[in-house]
């Protein structure tokens, strides 16, 4: 094959990673910045909207990324390298990921519709939080896994550590921030509306 269509394949590819990328964290931010507002029909159309850009990007990276797998290895198992084999992984993981985030976190967000985010509880929330928390860290990962010079070439002991360590970071990190903030949020309220009852109070008394 042509130099010249193996590098338009590359493009492609990148392009479909970025979108994605570039998708998956205005989703999760977006989310992120709603918690203590009401979700509204506009979020819901919104939330839909960037999903499908998600989903078609992925369909994008599957049909050029088994394209260059083909270039590079013929398919022979022999010439997959453990990168290659943790990028077919991370893929994997996003595409379920995002399978699942259609069917059932985006149901949940329009069934709470006129209610703040932090306000629902946990059990309800716990879902949407490790699946945004997930698919931020395989984009993470794929983007590290096709940066890095180091990894190109390393062993599985190396990638499985590096790994471990990032969902640790990313996963339970994410997953502990929201919990935080949203505990956060509800004591503001909390204060938020005593504040407010005691100076109706006050004009109350006032104008007796």
């Amino acid at each position: 094959m042509q130099q010249e269509i193996i590098d338009i394949i590359r493009v492609v590819h990148l392009a479909c990673f970025a979108v994605g990328m570039g998708s998956g964290v205005y989703f999760d931010f977006r989310t992120l910045s709603r918690l203590n507002s009401p979700f509204d029909d506009f979020d819901i159309l919104e939330f839909e909207r960037v999903h499908k850009v998600v989903f078609a990007a992925l369909l994008g990276l599957w049909i050029t990324g088994v394209m260059l797998i083909y270039i590079r290895t013929g398919f022979d198992l022999d010439n997959f390298s453990p990168k290659l084999i943790l990028k077919l992984a991370v893929v994997t993981v996003l595409t379920l990921n995002a399978f699942y985030i259609g069917l059932s976190v985006l149901p949940r967000v329009a069934a709470a519709v006129g209610h703040r985010a932090c306000e629902l509880p946990l059990r309800y929330m716990m879902p949407m939080t490790l699946a945004a928390a997930l698919s931020m860290f395989c984009w993470l990962g794929g983007l590290i896994l096709g940066a890095s010079v180091v990894l190109k070439t390393a062993d599985w002991t190396m990638l499985v550590t590096f790994f471990s360590w990032q969902f640790i970071i990313v996963v339970i990190g994410a997953v502990a921030g929201f919990v935080a903030l949203r505990a956060a949020l509800q004591l503001y309220n909390i204060l938020l509306t005593h504040r407010m009852n005691r100076r109706t109070d006050a004009t109350i008394f006032q104008n007796r």
